[in-house]
């Protein structure tokens, strides 16, 4: 989330929505929008989804006056339960994201969200952190969200998971005014 952002707007299906700020918080450095249309979500995993070595998906919008409108979609896998100074609600992870991927959904391999991608390491790609679920799950229920159930936990391919996050992720746009 933009620091500074006062107004915002959400691309959707190639469509541009004004999206009105819900709530923030600083501490998770999340926000909750509210916008006049829909898209599917995604489930919210379970705060026990979380391990070592785990598969981990992103898809986002990166440096789009270099790379570019269509969404970029990477993978990595968690390498370490805590943040920065061992942050316990944070979680480090590998795959390579960028300014653009902040906000964004962090997937396991059932497509379900184990955390949203918050920041990197300048100079060291593959080093990026993002909030846990449980964290996410807090900050939500206080902005009184509908989450959807996890489904089943079949493993899904990467193109499904691909299609099952493009399907849930918008591009938003900040503006300071």
């Amino acid at each position: 989330m933009h620091k500074q952002g006062k107004r915002f707007e959400v691309v959707l299906s190639g469509k541009t929505h004004k999206a009105e700020l819900v709530r923030k918080d600083k501490t998770t450095d999340l926000a909750l929008l509210k916008v006049d249309s829909s898209t599917k979500g995604l489930p919210l995993a379970a705060k026990s989804d979380l391990r070592v070595g785990q598969q981990v998906y992103a898809l986002g919008f990166p440096l789009t006056f270099l790379l570019g409108e269509e969404p970029k979609f990477t993978s990595g896998m968690v390498n370490s339960l805590s943040g920065m100074q061992d942050d316990w609600g944070r979680f480090q992870f590998s795959a390579q994201v960028t300014f653009g991927n902040s906000g964004g959904a962090l997937v396991n391999e059932s497509g379900n969200v184990i955390g949203v991608v918050v920041s990197g390491i300048d100079g060291a790609p593959d080093v990026n952190y993002g909030i846990k679920a449980n964290r996410v799950r807090a900050f939500l229920d206080e902005g009184s969200v509908i989450l959807r159930d996890s489904p089943t936990g079949d493993k899904l391919t990467s193109e499904q998971i691909y299609d099952h996050m493009k399907a849930s992720t918008v591009k938003v746009i900040t503006y300071p005014m």
